[in-house]
């Protein structure tokens, strides 16, 4: 049984981008490990990054299905019953918690759900409303995009993280 679906980076639920890592939370799967578990994407099957009896980590593939999409999970000849699950072709994810900025004013953070990663999306960063200058960004393992920015001048108090990629943008993070 499927009890949870939610995103690795902040643990919350969907949508989920293209190249999300997500966690599945199950119940009774028994002597589940990634080799013997399937995860279904609607027609789209993938082999889990991790699996144990209470949870799989799966990552989801760039040319699934986009929309409400039914996800199963079938280990050893059994089927859950679908849950279904909003996949847009982005939705950007930080990794939380941050750490926080180093002597010179550089964050270093983790997204995920950018999409594909040829080429590397453009991406823009703001703190709090105010555009951060992007240092860098690589993709580092499956689907996680490590990006560096300078933190913007004259942000003070409460300091709110938040990646956009075209049109999509993140859930709000909070720096330390």
């Amino acid at each position: 049984t499927l009890t949870r679906v939610v995103s690795e980076a902040d643990l919350q639920g969907g949508p989920f981008g293209l190249g999300s890592r997500i966690i599945i939370e199950v119940r009774g799967l028994a002597g589940a490990d990634a080799a013997g578990v399937q995860v279904r994407f609607g027609e789209v099957a993938v082999t889990p990054l991790e699996a144990t009896p209470e949870r799989l980590l799966v990552l989801i593939p760039l040319d699934g299905p986009r929309g409400d999409v039914e996800l199963r999970v079938f280990n050893g000849g059994s089927l859950t019953e679908a849950t279904v699950v909003p996949i847009a072709a982005l939705a950007p994810r930080i990794y939380v918690p941050l750490s926080p900025a180093n002597e010179e004013g550089v964050v270093t953070l983790l997204v995920s759900g950018f999409g594909p990663a040829e080429p590397l999306p453009d991406l823009e960063v703001s703190v709090s409303g105010a555009v951060a200058e992007v240092l860098s960004r690589e993709v580092v393992e499956a689907a996680l995009l490590r990006v560096q920015f300078r933190l913007p001048a004259n942000v003070e108090g409460e300091r709110r993280v938040v990646v956009k990629i075209g049109d999509f943008e993140s859930p709000v993070a909070l720096l330390p």
